[in-house]
């Protein structure tokens, strides 16, 4: 149980702390952006996280039963409809990035960069595929709150590392650095 709720507030926990940080050392204006950014580049994790869902159960059976050549085919196959539902939102996103900011405020104007950012973060994490769901459904959530907590690690020390020169782009960089770290060590986990 105690696993699980640390699996539940890890997450928050990382997802919170670019706000925190652009709150505290680069203002409102920043925050805005940010928040905007990761709220639009979201919406390509809306496939992911559907299919985990949907895949959970199955997961865990074919994990319980030993049957790991299905479980991989299993994998393949989400992983290849994801990308086929995921592409197409970033490629429209990346398309148009610049208007879709603009219809925040004018002042969203120029942060394309951003969002690339952000898009390039989602687009690693559909790479990757329902790792997370894997290791959550496979008994192995402790590995699953070590990728997150090396995850907010990595994005601690980047922030510290960068503070003086921390402006919204390395902030963003510095998370979505530690996110595609954090799919590679759940990626290596799962095999």
């Amino acid at each position: 149980w105690g696993t699980y709720f640390v699996a539940c507030a890890l997450p928050a926990v990382r997802n919170y702390m670019p706000i925190a940080v652009a709150t505290y050392w680069l203002g409102n204006a920043a925050v805005s952006v940010l928040y905007v950014a990761i709220k639009i580049s979201g919406s390509v994790s809306f496939f992911l996280g559907v299919s985990n869902l949907i895949s959970a159960p199955n997961i865990a059976s074919l994990y319980s039963e030993g049957k790991y050549n299905d479980l991989r085919a299993l994998l393949r196959k989400i992983t290849a409809l994801n990308l086929l539902f995921s592409i197409p939102v970033i490629t429209v996103i990346s398309i148009w990035a610049g208007t879709i900011l603009e219809y925040f405020g004018e002042d969203f104007a120029g942060f394309e960069y951003v969002l690339y950012a952000l898009l390039f973060t989602q687009l690693i994490s559909v790479l990757c595929g329902p790792v997370g769901n894997v290791l959550l459904m496979s008994n192995s959530s402790a590995q699953y709150n070590k990728s997150l907590l090396i995850s907010i690690i990595v994005l601690v020390v980047g922030v510290f590392t960068f503070k003086d020169n921390l402006d919204i782009f390395v902030l963003t960089a510095t998370m979505g650095f530690s996110i595609i770290i954090q799919n590679i060590i759940r990626k290596i986990c799962v095999k």
